[in-house]
């Protein structure tokens, strides 16, 4: 699900999943208070700031043209105070007259006694500080899970480089087969690279003798990460994962996909950071079309879900920055 929101600080407004704002788990898209002071992410920086949730839709395009068209209204921010929002007090309040119904709390006019409110007031604060603890549980489970997801890129990496290895003895047995048959074998280090079949000519990645695949660009990355990058189950992880296979995280963290500043980023002095390879970008570029078309994807369809790359680079530029910091 995808949230229309406002920041409060600049009054910029931005698309993001409802995932990026904190403590918001609607249940369908009329389920959020526009008047609620929210936690939203920032996806350049990966820091949060208040904001306000305008509107909600499971499609993405219905958002867009709201934003293009500027046509969502603004309410007023509520302030926050000691009593619970207008909407959780006339439920109390409900609660409460049909409570005093049944045992004459309420009197002749239907208003609840202080007492009965007082008590719902006390049910609803205490709920709401357990719903605050919840959020702290949260915050410590999703810390363990980046520390766990970190062990398994390092494993994924060791097995990477073992599949590697693997590759090489392969190649060094094939050899030695050859040789004690008798026949020719050239060795060299400049030895043509070989096509792979499925591919047109402007799309071929070369797979070089040192059990490295050429991917276009002057990037080469394990013929084993290539593999296991093919079978990924979705555009997000192909183009993430592919990533930083190329320029690894380090590098991306240092980058950015246009080599821009944000707007809301300019006024505090902060510098572009240098964009991406641009031959190498390409690579990313052709090898996720050439993946779809091998998956039978029609090319408009292709074109369209391409021009997705730089906001999936771009997510996991973010991804690693929130890992960085929590460390």
């Amino acid at each position: 699900m995808f949230a229309l929101v406002r920041y409060l600080e600049d009054n910029y407004r931005d698309i993001v999943l409802v995932s990026h704002i904190k403590d918001f788990d609607p249940a369908n898209v009329d389920d959020f208070d526009k008047t609620t002071k929210y936690s939203v992410l920032w996806r350049d920086d990966g820091a949060y700031y208040e904001g306000q949730v305008l509107l909600l839709s499971d499609k993405e395009n219905t958002l867009r043209q709201r934003l293009e068209s500027k046509r969502a209204p603004v309410p007023k921010i509520r302030t926050e105070s000691a009593t619970p929002p207008r909407k959780d007090r006339a439920g109390l309040e409900a609660a409460a007259n049909k409570t005093g119904q049944d045992s004459g709390g309420a009197d002749e006019g239907g208003m609840i006694s202080q007492q009965v409110y007082e008590e719902l007031l006390q049910g609803y604060q205490q709920l709401k500080r357990k719903k605050q603890r919840l959020a702290v549980e949260l915050s410590v489970l999703q810390h363990k899970y980046a520390e766990l997801e970190k062990a398994k890129e390092e494993t994924q990496h060791e097995l990477d480089e073992h599949k590697e290895e693997c590759v090489n003895l392969r190649s060094i047995q094939d050899k030695i087969r050859s040789l004690l048959q008798g026949e020719a074998l050239e060795v060299s280090f400049g030895a043509p690279v070989l096509p792979s079949p499925s591919r047109t000519s402007e799309e071929t990645i070369l797979q070089c003798p040192e059990g490295k695949t050429h991917i276009g660009g002057g990037a080469y990355i394990p013929v084993g990460t290539w593999s296991w990058i093919r079978g990924a189950k979705n555009d997000s992880r192909f183009c993430k994962d592919l990533a930083v296979a190329i320029w690894g995280s380090e590098v991306l963290l240092n980058r950015s996909t246009e080599g821009k500043v944000c707007n809301r980023l300019k006024a505090q002095g902060a510098v572009a950071k240098p964009p991406l390879t641009p031959e190498k970008y390409q690579a990313v570029k052709d090898s996720f079309k050439t993946w779809l078309l091998e998956k039978g994807v029609s090319e408009s369809e292709v074109a369209m879900r391409s021009r997705k790359i730089g906001q999936y680079i771009s997510e996991k530029i973010m991804d690693i920055k929130k890992a960085q910091k929590k460390f």
